[in-house]
């Protein structure tokens, strides 16, 4: 939870200039904010009971692998729509492995 808690107080600070490196609006980027938390309570409750060392695991590689995936996505030219459904993704899998 520790690695969640870092990548979402590191992402709010970086919101202008995930904005502007990916050529979004500010409502965008917010959305994409927004459906991560969204998917993160909504997962939760069905994944409570189901904590191993297994899914331990699974959740730490997958943090990890969300964090190369905005990184890459921050270094390489996108188009705005394929960003933004691939910022979306991102969050998404973020979501889930912090439930």
């Amino acid at each position: 939870m520790t690695g969640y808690n870092f990548q979402q107080t590191a992402l709010i600070g970086m919101l202008p200039v995930l904005a502007a490196k990916l050529a979004l609006a500010p409502a965008e980027v917010g959305l994409a904010i927004a459906a991560g938390l969204i998917v993160s309570a909504a997962t939760a409750p069905l994944m409570a009971g189901s904590m191993t060392l297994r899914r331990l695991r699974g959740t730490l590689i997958a943090m990890l692998l969300s964090s190369l995936a905005l990184a890459a996505l921050l270094l390489s030219p996108r188009p705005v729509g394929i960003a933004f459904a691939i910022l979306l993704a991102i969050r998404c899998v973020q979501g889930t492995a912090a439930a």
